[in-house]
């Protein structure tokens, strides 16, 4: 991604990857309601390596795209945003 960045320089686009945590796949019981993320993963498994003690959900991938494609993002560039709840920065501390 940053030789992406590198490459569209000077092209007003920028380029930036989401790198997900454990996300839950698990469907709404509501299938009517799109807006409902199904309910999360929440093992003891969680508890010991992701330093927010859960699973993520499919809002907190698409959240993660809607600042990357806002203003607010605007002068991200060439990253990976890791979306997985402190699990990379627990694995380092563990090792």
């Amino acid at each position: 991604v940053k030789g992406i960045a590198a490459d569209l320089a000077g092209k007003d686009i920028t380029a930036n990857c989401i790198a997900p945590g454990a996300i839950s796949n698990k469907l709404p019981d509501d299938i009517e309601d799109e807006s409902v993320d199904g309910p999360p993963h929440n093992s003891e498994e969680f508890k010991r390596f992701v330093p927010s003690g859960k699973g993520g959900l499919p809002s907190d991938i698409a959240n993660a795209v809607l600042y990357l494609s806002s203003e607010l993002g605007q002068y991200v560039n060439g990253e990976t945003l890791l979306v997985d709840g402190g699990m990379i920065a627990s694995q380092k501390i563990h090792d």
